[in-house]
């Protein structure tokens, strides 16, 4: 009775293993595993998909590109030594010099977002990937879903906001 029990619990045990491998593992590799699979599920890392249109393609290439990257961190860093140059009390000339820079930044972090919102496009379509199920067919037809290359990364995001705060 005693070996019959054994064999069931250990033919259950290896079942569950070979369907998800978790059946074995520690408390501490349990919590590792459901932290990682909803990191998972939290980032979509679906990167924006080349565009076919001329102009969105240049846009894309440029705003991916190591110069550009060079180039926007390098405002980024002009624009925070330019708000550290900030003192009270100012002169006249100061102040006026002071509002054109504060323009130009500003020009230039909303030519990136608007350029980022046309090129990546603020929603792409796809279709989900689905197991068939020869056994029992979907009683729903697969629709597309959508999501958002711009707005899925966290970075496009921040900068959406500051830049649309800023304005």
């Amino acid at each position: 009775n005693a070996f019959l029990s054994q064999l069931v619990i250990g033919v259950l045990v290896d079942n569950i293993r070979r369907q998800s491998g978790t059946a074995l593992y520690t408390e501490a590799q349990r919590v590792w595993n459901a932290t990682n699979t909803t990191l998972k599920k939290l980032s979509t890392n679906k990167k924006a998909q080349k565009p076919t249109d001329k102009v969105r393609l240049f846009l894309y290439d440029l705003l991916d590109s190591k110069p550009y990257e060079v180039f926007i961190m390098s405002v980024i860093i002009l624009n925070t030594l330019w708000m550290a140059t900030e003192h009270e009390p100012a002169e006249d000339l100061y102040e006026t010099i002071q509002g054109y820079g504060d323009y130009v930044f500003i020009s230039i972090y909303m030519a990136e977002t608007v350029a980022k919102l046309y090129s990546y496009s603020v929603i792409s379509w796809y279709w989900p990937e689905v197991k068939e199920d020869p056994v029992s067919p979907p009683l729903l037809p697969r629709l597309p879903k959508f999501y958002s290359p711009y707005f899925g990364d966290a970075w496009n995001a921040f900068d959406f906001v500051v830049v649309a705060m800023s304005v």
